[in-house]
């Protein structure tokens, strides 16, 4: 599957009275068009090397993209490094705020489409949110407890489990908490792969741990019905394992999809099967972002 160069139109907006920045790109279209909001993966800005050609494929089959830096990423304001879960959620929503604005998109067809973290995210404004019509969420974490547990041992969890009781009360007294250099481990992937950039990571404040332990965006899904969701993951994924996406599946209601691609990587996949992933994601727009959509009550 191949498509097109996008054209890149730089433009801002406000979340919570933060300015963020984002590049949007429009379908060639003479008359409004569906779009979504593209939703980055954690800790990085919108400059990841690979969604450029997603955003290709999708401008190419008639979606506009809304690409969003997070606030404290990329060119948005907001404290660098940052990574609250609900805060990121709402500038999701603020970015389809935006699109309803703007002459080429037609506000009553716009959907997310969001990799990794952003597709949690992605799952939470859309239960949230009923301007969401149709959800793609690829190689997604559901539940931010398992995703810090599944990458540490038993006993390295439960110290986890202490630095975040021992930080919130040094918030508390002090004002201040301490820092962590990631989210986990580094998997020997992440060490090696290309399809992040290589910028340097800053370190991610420990109450944003905090914040992401109690993040579920399995809460939410059940909300999301009669729109429309479709995960997909890698059946040997260890960032994010695909019980994530099949307990989401399980827990949402129709219109539903769950696509698992046999892969044993988590970043590797969205390059080495990109085709997969943006045929179905453009599949399900076209099925759920067309004029007057009457969703379906049965399984996709």
């Amino acid at each position: 599957m191949s498509g097109s160069a996008a054209d890149e139109e730089v433009v801002h907006f406000f979340s919570d009275g933060l300015l963020l920045e984002a590049s949007f790109h429009r379908a060639s279209e003479d008359t409004p068009a569906p779009a979504i909001v593209f939703c980055p993966g954690s800790r990085v800005s919108r400059r990841m090397p690979f969604y450029a050609t997603y955003i290709q494929v999708l401008v190419a089959n008639r979606i506009s993209v809304l690409l969003i830096d997070y606030r404290g990423w990329g060119g948005s304001a907001g404290d660098r490094g940052t990574l609250y879960p609900l805060d990121q959620v709402a500038d999701i929503r603020a970015g389809l705020t935006w699109l309803e604005t703007r002459a080429e998109v037609d506000a009553s067809r716009m959907g997310l489409f969001g990799v990794s973290m952003g597709g949690a995210h992605a799952m939470a404004a859309a239960g949230l949110d009923e301007r969401v019509k149709a959800v793609v969420a690829v190689l997604s974490p559901m539940d931010g407890r398992e995703m810090l547990r599944a990458s540490r041992r038993e006993y390295e969890f439960r110290e986890l489990e202490a630095t975040l009781r021992d930080d919130r009360r040094r918030r508390v007294l002090s004002g201040e908490g301490d820092v962590a250099d990631g989210l986990g481990p580094v998997t020997p992937e992440r060490s090696k792969t290309t399809a992040l950039s290589q910028d340097a990571i800053p370190p991610i404040p420990v109450a944003c741990l905090e914040a992401i332990y109690e993040y579920r965006p399995l809460d939410y899904v059940s909300r999301i019905s009669p729109r429309a969701a479709l995960w997909l993951s890698a059946t040997r994924d260890p960032v994010c394992p695909p019980e994530h996406s099949r307990r989401a599946y399980a827990a949402a209601r129709p219109p539903k999809r769950l696509v698992e691609i046999d892969g044993s990587e988590h970043y590797g996949t969205y390059t080495a099967h990109a085709d997969t992933i943006l045929s179905e994601a453009v599949a399900w727009y076209e099925a759920y972002l067309q004029p007057g959509t009457v969703q379906s009550q049965e399984e996709r």
